[in-house]
Parts: C-alpha cells; sequence; structure tokens
C-alpha cells in the first residue's frame, strides 16, 4: 500500500486540483472492478488490483475492529483481565486502523484521478461513482455504529472529578471507591473519528 501510495497523486492536492495540473504525470493504478477477490481470481488475473479488492480489505478492517469491541469487556466492569488487556488501544488496533485508512486513502486518491479523466467513458464515470459512493458509505456507516458503542471513546468524567458540586446542607453520601484509572486513548479515538468523518463528508460530496 505504502508504494501504491507512492505512485499515486497526494489526496491534498487532488482536493484542491495542484495534482491535475498535469495529468500526464500519473496514471491510473486500479482496474474498475468491484467483484469480491477469489483464489481463483487472483491465480488467473491479469489486469492488475482493482477497487473490489481494496474494499474487501478496508471492510475486512473495519469489521475486524467491531468485533475486537465487541470481544472488550465492559468499561463498567473492573476484572482482572481488563487490566491485562486495554480495552481501547492495542497494537492489533492500531495495526487495522493504519490498514483501514491507508486502503481508503489510496481508493479515493485512484478514483478523483481517474474521474477527472476526460478518457473514461460516461457509463464506466457512473458506475464508479455509483458503486464506490455505495461500499465507501458502507463501510463509514459500519464504523459509526462501531464508535456509536464506545469503540473508540474514553470514559466519561464524573462530576467530582470536573468541578466540585454545590454546597448544601444535605448530609454528604458515602464516598464512592475509586475509579479505576482507563488507558489514556482518548485523542486516538477522536482522530480515528474524525478520519472517519472526513471521509464521510467527502463521499457525500463526489461519489453522490
Amino acid at each position: 500500500l505504502n508504494f501504491l501510495q507512492a505512485l499515486s497523486p497526494p489526496l491534498s492536492k487532488l482536493l484542491t486540483g495542484e495534482a491535475l495540473l498535469d495529468p500526464d504525470r500519473w496514471e491510473p493504478l486500479l482496474v474498475i472492478s468491484f467483484s469480491n477477490p477469489t483464489l481463483e481470481e487472483a491465480s488467473t488475473q491479469e489486469g492488475g488490483l482493482s477497487y473490489g479488492v481494496l474494499l474487501a480489505l478496508a471492510n475486512t478492517c473495519v469489521r475486524s475492529l467491531a468485533r475486537e469491541h465487541a470481544r472488550s469487556p465492559s468499561p463498567g466492569r473492573t476484572t482482572v483481565s481488563r487490566i491485562s488487556k486495554p480495552t481501547t488501544d492495542t497494537p492489533e488496533k492500531r495495526r487495522l486502523m493504519m490498514l483501514l485508512e491507508r486502503s481508503l486513502v489510496l481508493i479515493l486518491c485512484q478514483a478523483i484521478l481517474i474521474l477527472s479523466n476526460s478518457s473514461l467513458s460516461p457509463r464506466e464515470n457512473q458506475l464508479l461513482r455509483r458503486e464506490l459512493g455505495a461500499e465507501l458509505s458502507s463501510i463509514t456507516d459500519t464504523w459509526r455504529r462501531y464508535y456509536s458503542k464506545g469503540g473508540g471513546k474514553s470514559p466519561a468524567l464524573s462530576r467530582s472529578a470536573r468541578s466540585p458540586g454545590p454546597v448544601s446542607s444535605t448530609p454528604a453520601r458515602s464516598p464512592q471507591p475509586p475509579v479505576s484509572p482507563q488507558p489514556p486513548i482518548g485523542k486516538i479515538g477522536r482522530s480515528e473519528d474524525q478520519f472517519i468523518k472526513f471521509i464521510t463528508n467527502l463521499v457525500a460530496n463526489v461519489f453522490k
């Protein structure tokens, strides 16, 4: 993915139009095919890497992230396994998120590049917009369902941790047990969510 990304124009320059000033500098790297990859196709395919392969990779990553979160203990539970296995940021999740980001960025770079190519037939242009819009929307929807269940959210602060309560004549409640420390993942979760929101907005503006 890193090698293919190096052969593609940067996404930021595509969005500003700078990379399109010299269209002959970049060549499309992906075949316009959206079928799921199979072993038989991989052994006989001569056309090269397709959008379907990268979309399958992105789908696998986001679903694996959702399964990883589903196996994690509930934030309200305090168990020994939770201490030994944090429920938020793990090497496995970081690898999955890295693959997800790079595959999506490569798909978007190649799609925007080829959509700006006047040699693309109207039928292929419509097919690319329709299929990529549907597939990328499905991926971001899956992520939002995962994220809304707390996959990347940091634990909420208690009222006493935010600010002291007002002075009152009501007898104070018995002290609560201290909250067990949480892994510092708020920034990581927010950056991931911002990336998915960026992809969602881009899909809505480019492929709809």
